[in-house]
């Protein structure tokens, strides 16, 4: 155990010193402020809620993927964001899940999981009929009780860009409801907590079995670097597991803001920070070094009462502003005339206003021997033509389209379907 100590201290220093070093290298090209995000995830600890109704959402479908791998993954690493949700959503030995390293730039952050941990295991004692040394439970309190959230889903929406699945989703944020209590009593995992920034990660190479990010990785400044490092930390065959917000969120705010300044100041300055398009998300696992790569959408739709709503909830997840060059205020005119352009162009018959939140999950496994591998380009010995030929000679084709009332070309000429 004191071996294993010492390595993960000198890999905790010598992580510290290489990113000293980049850092002074890249003076003036960072685009986020990890300063000013560590405070914002300070502040969100303090205002967030254990049941949000976005994060929990997400966070669920995220995890939903470890169902459908066979193999057991023990030790885990959860990379920021909607940590919380990832390690109560793994609670209970959920996929051989075992230990939980927990890494946050943020010391609020990480002491809420702390508190919300000691609350489980009082509230799994209780639950076993055990007496909790006398404790009336009070102090295990981790955050205020509210609402919980209810989803809807809603009829699928056309496919987006090809090897992409898209979704939308309704999600109401006043449906009020029990706490998950049945998920707090669960047994959680064992925590092991560390306070670091996601671009350098301080553990050593082969170290973790499955890393999670839920909703964390869109503030990183150099995202394939955090990747690649993520990929190094994983075992042999370990899953790259995460969540990250797409290019079309906050669509309306972005729309809204740009027009009341054009209107009200005569140009136009970001007020949401830039992220990831849908498009880049497949060439990040791959430039990473990850290996089966896979990437599907979610488009999500939440309902507020007033922008200034929308706002609190940002905040009360961490997600103010942090680009480096970003304008720190806006003056009473400009925002309310970006208000009145909100309600005007995206307001609903019961006055409420729509926020889109448009989520990518990216899926990669650490490179290992027994991987399907695909062959080389230029290795096949039959063409895409033959095999069409070969359906059709046999009949497989001609039945397909029966079936389908379709029409399929055939050498000898068209077969027309059954209406």
């Amino acid at each position: 155990m004191r071996h294993y100590q010492n390595e993960a201290e000198a890999a905790r220093n010598q992580s510290a010193a290489a990113a000293e070093e980049l850092k002074v290298e890249r003076m003036g090209l960072d685009l986020f402020d990890s300063e000013l995000k560590a405070r914002h995830r300070d502040r969100a600890a303090y205002l967030g809620s254990s049941e949000d109704p976005l994060l929990g959402v997400v966070t669920d479908r995220l995890l939903d993927r470890l169902e459908d791998c066979v193999r057991k993954f023990p030790v885990a690493l959860v990379l920021g964001g909607a940590a919380e949700q990832v390690i109560r959503g793994v609670a209970g030995g959920r996929a051989g899940i075992q230990k939980v390293i927990y890494m946050d730039s943020s010391s609020a952050m990480l002491d809420r999981v702390k508190r919300c941990a000691a609350a489980a295991a009082l509230a799994s004692k209780k639950a076993d009929g055990a007496d909790p040394s006398g404790s009336s439970g009070s102090s295990g309190s981790t955050t205020p009780n509210t609402p919980s959230a209810s989803s809807s889903r809603s009829s699928s929406q056309p496919a987006g860009p090809a090897g992409f699945s898209q979704e939308q989703h309704d999600i109401s944020t006043s449906t009020s409801g029990p706490a998950g209590s049945s998920k707090l009593a669960a047994e959680w995992p064992e925590v092991e907590y560390v306070q670091a920034g996601q671009e350098y990660i301080p553990l050593q190479p082969g170290t973790v079995d499955v890393v999670i990010s839920s909703l964390g990785l869109h503030w990183v400044n150099d995202l394939p670097g955090a990747m690649a490092q993520a990929r190094i930390a994983l075992k042999p065959d370990g899953l790259f597991l995460a969540a990250m917000y797409g290019g079309e969120t906050l669509q309306e705010l972005r729309i809204s803001c740009a027009l009341a300044q054009m209107e009200r100041e005569g140009g136009v300055s970001a007020f949401v920070s830039p992220l990831a398009q849908v498009r880049d998300a497949g060439n990040l696992l791959t430039r990473a070094g990850l290996a089966m790569p896979a990437v599907d959408l979610d488009t999500f739709k939440l309902h507020y009462p007033t922008p200034l709503d929308l706002v609190t909830h940002l905040r009360s997840m961490g997600e103010g502003n942090a680009n480096v060059q970003r304008r720190k205020t806006l003056n009473r005119d400009t925002a309310l005339a970006a208000s009145a352009t909100y309600h005007a162009m995206f307001g609903e018959e019961d006055g409420t206003i729509p926020a889109t939140f448009q989520v990518m999950y990216m899926t990669g496994w650490s490179p290992h021997a027994s991987q399907p591998k695909a062959k080389e380009r230029g290795s096949a010995t039959v063409s895409f033509q033959a095999l069409a030929d070969g359906l059709v000679q046999s009949g497989t084709a001609q039945q397909a389209g029966s079936e389908d009332g379709m029409e399929v070309e055939t050498p000898a000429g068209p077969v027309q379907g059954t209406p």
